[in-house]
C-alpha cells in the first residue's frame, strides 16, 4: 500500500513569498514579438535559404525540369555557403580582400567544394544518386549570380550585425 500524500498547505507565508520574490524575481510570461512587420520581412528576405527556395521555385515555374532544378539548387547552395564563409571571414574587410588574403584552409575548402560539385554534376553515378540533370552555362551563371547577390546583401547588413555582435 502506497503512503498518502500529505494534506496540501495553505500556500506561502508572506515572509516566504517576499524572500522568494527577492531571490528569484518576478515570474513573467514571455512577451510577444513586437518587431515591426517590415523588420521581420527583411529578416526573412535576408535569409540565404529563402533566396535558394525562390531560385528553385522560379526554375520550376520557368519550365526547367525537376532534375535540372535540383542540380541548380545544389550548385547555388554550395556557392552560397562559400559566400557565407567569405562574409563571415571579412567583418573587418571586403569579401574580395578575404579571398585574396593567403589562407590555406579557405583554398582547401574551395577546392573540395569544386571537386564535389564537379563529381556530382559530371560523374553519371553521382548525378543519378542525387537525381541531378545536366546544367548549362546559363544555369551556372544564374547560380553564380544568386551567390553574388546574397554576398552583396549580407555585406549591406553587415554594419547592423557588427553593432549587434559587439553587445
Amino acid at each position: 500500500m502506497m503512503p498518502r500524500d500529505p494534506v496540501p498547505t495553505a500556500g506561502l507565508s508572506a515572509t516566504e513569498a517576499a524572500r522568494r520574490l527577492g531571490a528569484d524575481g518576478y515570474s513573467e510570461l514571455p512577451r510577444p514579438d513586437r518587431r515591426p512587420f517590415l523588420r521581420i520581412l527583411l529578416g526573412i528576405l535576408a535569409e540565404p535559404m529563402f533566396g535558394l527556395l525562390v531560385l528553385f521555385m522560379a526554375a520550376l515555374n520557368g519550365g526547367m525540369p525537376a532534375d535540372q532544378a535540383r542540380a541548380l539548387a545544389f550548385v547555388a547552395l554550395m556557392l552560397i555557403n562559400f559566400g557565407l564563409v567569405l562574409v563571415n571571414r571579412s567583418f573587418a574587410a571586403s569579401p574580395l580582400t578575404a579571398l585574396l588574403r593567403p589562407n590555406t584552409a579557405l583554398w582547401t575548402v574551395l577546392g573540395v567544394m569544386a571537386a564535389v560539385m564537379a563529381a556530382t554534376l559530371a560523374w553519371p553515378p553521382a548525378a543519378d544518386l542525387f537525381a541531378f540533370g545536366p546544367l548549362h552555362a546559363d544555369d551556372l551563371a544564374v547560380a553564380f549570380v544568386a551567390a553574388i547577390v546574397m554576398v552583396l546583401a549580407l555585406e549591406m547588413v553587415k554594419p547592423l550585425w557588427a553593432d549587434h555582435l559587439r553587445r
